[in-house]
């Protein structure tokens, strides 16, 4: 598949909409984000947005930018965010968060290039520095309302949220973790070990074994229920480095993730 992105990169954008303050939304933006990605991603596979995406966008002070397979909802000024959505049938529901672009490094650029590839269904990325906003751990926000609105617009995604660890913590080089919604028994092995092979990581842990990054607290687990997974990804600075660019790496983690497990 060939992906058809805006005339900027998603990471442009993420750029832009970046903003020095922090305005949280109130309860009624809440629940019309929620509802607003819940139809934009149900309707996402057949191809064609809803009418009247960017007209509700545009009211909740997003600017929307509408192409023939992408959706990019992108707040200036008030740290809300930068939301993208690809239409169009693809092999799995697969959302990809960064919850703190810029301090946990190349997060945000790997996430945003990951959706540029065209394998990703839903982007989120913050646009507040963690240092003014964790939407990781801020149950009333932007992000935390458009986590719901997937979860509830999508059949069976898979939300993987991407972070990273500095020296001290561990010498594995990736921690996955499924937070406060526990997989069925072996099931968080499995995906440890498929993404290790597709990344060439020799080893990994798990946030049993490295309890300061399990993601106990992360609001956006808690809110995955049954027929949804959750993973938590700590990465290594070197892993980050390398996911950052290496596009066939990226694919790899993707099919790792979708479970057709073709690592090219």
């Amino acid at each position: 598949m060939t992906p058809v992105i805006p005339a900027e990169s998603t990471w442009e954008a993420v750029e832009r909409a970046e903003s020095e303050a922090y305005l949280p939304p109130t309860v009624g933006q809440r629940l019309a984000f929620t509802a607003l990605v819940a139809d934009l991603t149900a309707a996402s596979p057949i191809g064609v947005a809803p009418a009247d995406t960017c007209q509700r966008a545009e009211a909740l002070g997003f600017r929307c930018t509408s192409l023939a397979s992408v959706v990019v909802l992108a707040d200036e000024g008030r740290g809300a965010g930068l939301y993208a959505f690809r239409l169009g049938p693809l092999p799995s529901s697969l959302v990809v968060e960064a919850p703190h672009a810029r301090s946990d490094l190349h997060t945000g650029r790997i996430a945003s290039s990951w959706f540029d590839d065209g394998q990703v269904r839903m982007l989120a990325v913050a646009t507040a520095h963690r240092d003014l906003h964790d939407p990781a751990h801020e149950p009333t926000s932007w992000f935390q309302a458009a986590t719901a609105g997937a979860l509830h617009g999508l059949d069976a995604p898979l939300v993987f949220q991407l972070h990273g660890f500095g020296s001290g913590h561990t010498e594995a080089p990736m921690v996955l973790s499924d937070g406060a919604a526990p997989l069925a028994p072996g099931v968080l092995g499995q995906f440890g070990d498929r993404v290790a092979q597709a990344l060439g990581l020799a080893t990994w842990a798990t946030g049993n074994e490295v309890p300061a990054l399990a993601a106990e607290r992360n609001v956006q687990g808690r809110l995955v229920g049954a027929g949804a997974t959750f993973l938590h990804a700590e990465l290594a600075l070197q892993v980050r480095e390398a996911l950052r660019t290496d596009r066939a790496a990226r694919s790899r983690l993707e099919a790792a993730l979708s479970g057709d497990g073709v690592w090219r």
